[in-house]
């Protein structure tokens, strides 16, 4: 469950206010034609903003609109069509997005805003994707002017008012306000018996947000089932499912580990959902260590030795210093590779190099003192 060291970040990529600022550069026939080139039509508020839209347009970075959140003001742009085009037809060649996704802006720092074509029509529901991460965070609708700045006060509000007592009405259009809204009151930190009733009304706010198809509502919903007394393992995988289906590749992640630990019957629904992550950007080390884990140590049809080696390594080469770890133990032992003590030592000092770097100290000392005694035998 997301906690509230999160709760600012949350905000600053989920609240977008759009102010109209210039021309948008696009006209009626443009637009036209990237709905014949993209199987549209796009939109209707997409169309609507950049038709009425007044202002100055630069033509090489689009409308100028702003973000407004915790962290201050930053610019977003909405692109001219040319640049849609070619940004799009770019990322699909090269195999970053299908023919369902469709790139129409950024906010800089490698982050594009994008449409999804869901059902075969595109979905007015802005999605971004991460260059570095590849996530898919669910946004908003740029008919709604995202009224953030009553949100946060509502949020200030909830202990002092009290949730019972407040009108949503303002932000009842807005997905994502209510969304942070509802993550605020499930962050409590009362006593057990107001902590219930909070985290009744958040659940209750993410099953109408779950009902829109809002994936983040849907992961906080597995979670709610995830983490009571008695673990509801299926309403767990079915909630983690829809918000992989509508947007959250990452909850795959969840998902596996979930299983894992709890439906050990449903392994391959697990090893699916791993494989799905192998290729995306933030979780691939991850999910192929996972996976390498489940082969070299499963007793039954997924043990696989030298598929997981092969994954190992492939974890081992995007820097996972656990995967490292795993390689030279797998040298040592002999389990999968030859045993090999020079390369047992060269895998966990990369390990412990790593460890020293990103947490200042490292985790395997013993352990490498320990194979250079062997090695001198």
């Amino acid at each position: 469950m997301l906690r509230k060291s999160k709760l600012g970040v949350l905000m600053l990529l989920l609240s977008i206010n759009i102010a109209a600022l210039g021309q948008s550069g696009i006209s009626e026939s443009k637009l036209a034609d990237l709905e014949e080139t993209y199987g549209g039509p796009l939109p209707v508020d997409y169309k609507k903003y950049l038709l009425s839209y007044r202002g100055p347009s630069n033509p090489e970075q689009g409308i100028a609109a702003q973000s407004t959140g915790l962290g201050g003001t930053n610019p977003h742009y909405l692109w001219t069509a040319d640049k849609v085009r070619t940004v799009t037809d770019s990322l699909r060649k090269a195999g970053v997005f299908n023919e369902d996704q469709l790139a129409f802006g950024d906010i800089g720092l490698g982050q594009l805003l994008l449409y999804r074509r869901v059902d075969g029509q595109w979905s007015s529901r802005v999605f971004l994707w991460d260059n570095k991460y590849g996530w898919y965070f669910h946004l908003y609708s740029i008919q709604y002017t995202q009224p953030y700045e009553t949100a946060a006060q509502l949020i200030a509000d909830i202990d002092t008012v009290g949730f019972e007592n407040q009108d949503l009405t303002e932000i009842e259009d807005c997905l994502d306000c209510l969304y942070v809204y509802a993550l605020s009151l499930d962050d409590s930190e009362y006593e057990d018996f107001f902590m219930k009733e909070r985290a009744e009304r958040a659940l209750s706010i993410y099953r109408g947000l779950a009902k829109q198809e809002h994936p983040t509502a849907a992961a906080s919903i597995a979670s709610h089932y995830e983490f009571q007394e008695e673990v509801e393992s299926d309403s767990v995988i079915i909630w983690r499912e829809k918000a992989i289906r509508w947007g959250n590749v990452e909850d795959n992640y969840e998902l596996a580990d979930f299983i894992l630990d709890y439906r050990p019957d449903l392994k391959a629904s697990a090893v699916a959902a791993l494989e799905a992550l192998l290729n995306h950007r933030g979780y691939a080390g991850r999910a192929a260590l996972k996976l390498s884990r489940l082969h070299m140590r499963d007793e039954g049809e997924f043990k696989n030795l030298a598929k997981g080696i092969q994954l190992a390594k492939r974890s081992a080469d995007l820097g996972n210093l656990n995967a490292k770890a795993d390689l030279s133990f797998y040298h040592f032992k002999g389990i999968g590779v030859e045993k090999d003590l020079q390369k047992a030592l060269d895998f966990l000092v990369e390990a412990n190099e790593l460890s020293n770097e990103r947490f200042g100290g490292g985790m395997w000392d013993e352990e490498i003192e320990l194979i250079k005694q062997e090695m001198k035998k």
